[in-house]
């Protein structure tokens, strides 16, 4: 049975691990030279990438795959060249180079009865492949979202994050006043980075937002900054945690354990304790910025924190605070918008929520959508590994889904409760907690078993199973097949001590008993009282920031460039 898989990406190359596994015959068509998608850095503009200097936001460990581990002296957190040479590995390892076709560009798919054809381009030849099944896996990152008003009244420069793919010292002087414009984690890269420049520096977010550090913030080397060696953060997870303290129940009892240890603080609310981002969604009832040590650098007065832009007059910018001032450039952080127009006009519109669970269109499981997901922590490939897992079964036959009257009926219920539980979801309609999408997509790929089934036979096994991290090698629980002698070595991998283990689990008890978030939030709302202006106690440069109107509207590239030149 033959598939196509488009794209080359993490994506793509676990899809084609898993076609493998499964029986299939896959072929996987990339459009650029190499492998790797966006994690593949180019200097071109034109080719969404990350930036030169981006590292995973994600630890190692809720990344890796799940059956090919990462080499340990990466760190916690991995350079994008770390993660090419990982992906490098996983092909070498996997044998899957004879199945990869590269400067591949896809041009057209159609339904032909039941089977598909796709037509490329291939060194400037046209060529075309009929297969049974087919894998979309062009990912989350090829279309920008438009920059529209207020800001495409603004006299100065606006650019889209996406098309900044580094920034120097000297790109900016102390006459310029910027604006980061988003609540992302790509928002927090270009915080880094314009902080080592003279400009003046505003963070504008839009809706508020929620942050975790990376690392411990009593192991930070220095201010807004952290060691990618250090203990990573979101490793503070395992089936034993989630079941006291549950994220779709907004995770209680971890909440302020999570801030404190994320921010030094329990009182910093929401990862930052910045009123102006401050909003009424609950812990983890949104998406968590895990870049949170950016935060650092606007509680040194370095950065300045705004909510969102109302008016553009020239050079002025109004924020939604009464806040106001002149700056020279706004960065957008805007994300990116579903774009596969090669696709049948039924699968171009992005409506990805209605596909059950998120991958198949409920009236045709020949075609599945991986590493569309997003979930509120954890990582993205964490969660197409999984995908994968499950829509191979399903797209070589091993498992049925059901008519598409049942499978529209049961997606409609699961995007019931994923409003219900993520109410901040808004345009990521894609969004979930990672364990419970997890939980889900493994009772469909082996039906009638669960981690209980063999444990009480093996009660050390399933003490190790509370305290193993939710990540892709939950597989493993649920296979008979996996011996004692290599759960254990998954264990080892996954687990991080005693503590964490059994120790944390029981603190996070004790503190729902005693109701310690509720003194908490009390002592907060008592301080945000006494404070006449609670988050910026700033200087009136500062809060009404001023810089010189250029002569023209110039481009954020162009500034940068012409800088670099002189």
């Amino acid at each position: 049975m033959d598939v196509c898989i488009i794209g080359a990406g993490w994506s793509g190359l676990y899809a084609c691990k898993y076609a493998l596994e499964n029986g299939m015959n896959p072929i996987v068509l990339e459009r650029r030279e190499d492998i790797g998608g966006v994690w593949n850095y180019s200097e071109d503009k034109n080719t969404t990438t990350v930036m030169k200097s981006t590292v995973s936001s994600s630890s190692r460990v809720v990344t890796e795959a799940s059956d090919f581990f990462m080499d340990e002296s990466v760190g916690h957190f991995m350079h994008h060249e770390d993660v090419i040479a990982y992906l490098r590995s996983y092909i070498k390892n996997f044998e899957l180079a004879p199945h990869l076709k590269f400067k591949a560009e896809v041009q057209e798919v159609e339904k032909v009865g039941d089977r598909w054809r796709v037509v490329y381009q291939h060194q400037g030849q046209r060529h075309e492949v009929e297969v049974d099944k087919l894998a979309v896996c062009a990912g989350l990152h090829t279309k920008k979202r438009e920059i529209g008003a207020p800001l495409n009244r603004f006299a100065g420069s606006v650019v889209h994050a996406g098309n900044v793919k580094q920034i120097q010292p000297n790109d900016f002087s102390e006459d310029d006043h910027v604006i980061v414009y988003g609540g992302g984690e790509t928002a927090s890269d270009l915080i880094d980075l314009l902080v080592q420049t003279p400009a003046k520096v505003t963070w504008a977010i839009r809706g508020g937002q929620h942050f975790l550090r990376k690392t411990l913030y009593h192991q930070r080397s220095e201010l807004g900054k952290f060691d990618k060696h250090d203990f990573a953060l979101d490793l503070i997870a395992s089936p034993l945690i989630n079941a006291i303290s549950s994220f779709s129940k907004s995770a209680p009892g971890r909440r302020y354990i999570t801030d404190f240890l994320s921010t030094g603080s329990p009182t910093k609310y929401q990862g930052h304790g910045v009123r102006k981002w401050k909003n009424e969604h609950n812990y983890a009832q949104q998406f968590f910025n895990k870049n949170g040590h950016s935060v650092e650098h606007v509680h040194s007065g370095r950065v300045t924190a705004e909510n969102e832009i109302v008016t553009v007059a020239g050079n002025h910018i109004t924020f939604k605070s009464g806040d106001s001032g002149n700056y020279t450039h706004v960065i957008c952080c805007f994300g990116y918008e579903f774009h596969c127009p090669f696709l049948p006009q039924e699968y171009q519109t992005g409506n990805l929520d209605e596909m059950y669970q998120f991958v198949f269109p409920v009236n045709d499981p020949s075609i599945a959508f991986l590493g569309f997901a997003r979930p509120i922590i954890g990582s993205i490939p964490l969660m197409t590994e999984m995908q994968c897992l499950w829509a191979f079964r399903v797209l070589s036959g091993k498992i049925e889904l059901g008519a598409a009257s049942e499978l529209a009926e049961k997606q409609q219920r699961n995007n019931e409760k994923w409003d219900r539980r993520l109410p901040a979801r808004g345009n990521l309609r894609t969004l979930v907690h990672p364990s419970t999408y997890f939980a889900m997509l493994i009772k469909e790929a082996y039906p009638g078993r669960s981690p209980g089934d063999h444990f009480w036979k093996k009660p050390f096994r399933a003490l190790k199973f509370l305290s193993w991290i939710p990540s892709g090698s939950i597989r493993f629980a649920v296979d008979p097949d996996v011996d004692d002698e290599k759960f254990h070595q998954l264990w080892k991998q996954r687990s991080h001590g005693l503590f964490l283990a059994y120790l944390l689990p029981i603190i996070i008890l004790f503190s729902r008993l005693l109701r310690i978030e509720s003194v908490v939030d009390w002592w907060v709302a008592r301080k945000e009282r006494s404070m006449e202006r609670p988050d910026q106690q700033a200087s009136p440069d500062q809060q009404h920031a001023t810089a010189p109107e250029p002569a023209a509207p110039v481009e954020l590239e162009t500034a940068i460039s012409n800088r670099q030149a002189a």
